[in-house]
């Protein structure tokens, strides 16, 4: 008997929606665990204009539950976040109305443990002077997964983009 790829592939179908209807696959423990907690994603942004961010950036700004912004992140970057978004301004201080990092790594460990896809928002890139480290050892330590989405952080381009002038300009050098 000859093989008949479209009877098989019709006969598959019929046993796949058979199992699906009849006995609803369980998911494992560990896959409902996972479910239960958020996301975080550090993300970076970028060197201070709000125009600057990455289309990654502003992609998962457009998908937070809650952002937990920092001081050094231009606030009209938050227009990208949904009406419902819960913002939280986490300015590392030492004076008055600051945050201590140990508060804001409990804060983005509680919110990704609510189940909420958390975006902790930094100035500039979240490995450079981010204190990226101290976030992603909580986030280890309580099992959360998480993104690092660069910023587009480029000093060069801010100096030639203050003066109109390229940092190797060959007008200068000749």
């Amino acid at each position: 008997m000859a093989f008949d790829a479209h009877l098989w592939y019709a006969s598959s179908r019929r046993q796949i929606a058979n199992v699906v209807l009849d006995k609803p696959a369980r998911a494992s423990p560990a896959l409902v665990d996972a479910m239960k907690k958020g996301f975080v994603y550090l993300v970076g942004a970028g060197p201070g204009r709000a125009d600057l961010i990455t289309v990654r950036g502003a992609e998962i700004l457009k998908s937070a539950d809650c952002v937990l912004c920092d001081k050094l992140a231009n606030s009209a970057l938050l227009r990208f976040a949904r009406k419902d978004t819960e913002l939280l301004h986490v300015p590392k201080r030492t004076a008055e109305g600051g945050s201590t990092q140990d508060e804001i790594n409990r804060l983005i460990v509680e919110k990704a443990l609510e189940g909420k896809t958390v975006v902790r928002l930094k100035g500039g890139d979240p490995c450079i002077f981010g204190r990226a480290s101290d976030e992603l050892e909580v986030l280890n330590e309580a099992g959360i997964d998480f993104e690092i989405v660069p910023g587009a952080v480029s000093y060069t381009h801010l100096r030639a983009h203050e003066t109109s002038l390229h940092l190797v300009c060959r007008l200068l050098l000749e």
